[in-house]
């Protein structure tokens, strides 16, 4: 259990620094090793426009391709 109101899910080779910027989001507590590989997405859990949790998900299970768009908590 944890609190957030949005998620994002970052596929393989994504860049942290540029989505940060382009969504205006701190995803700065989250491993830029994502930008490094492509077994893996990351869904990214935000509480307000920050950051909170995050989980890797091997591209076998689920294949985002990239999606990079935030889904608030409904």
């Amino acid at each position: 259990e944890f609190n957030w109101d949005s998620v994002i899910i970052l596929g393989p080779y994504s860049n942290i620094e540029k989505i940060e910027k382009e969504k205006n989001i701190d995803l700065s507590n989250v491993s830029n090793s994502i930008e490094m590989l492509d077994n893996i997405n990351l869904i990214v859990f935000l509480k307000h426009g920050k950051a909170v949790k995050y989980s890797e998900i091997s591209r076998n299970v689920a294949d985002f391709n990239d999606y990079q768009e935030i889904i608030k908590k409904k």
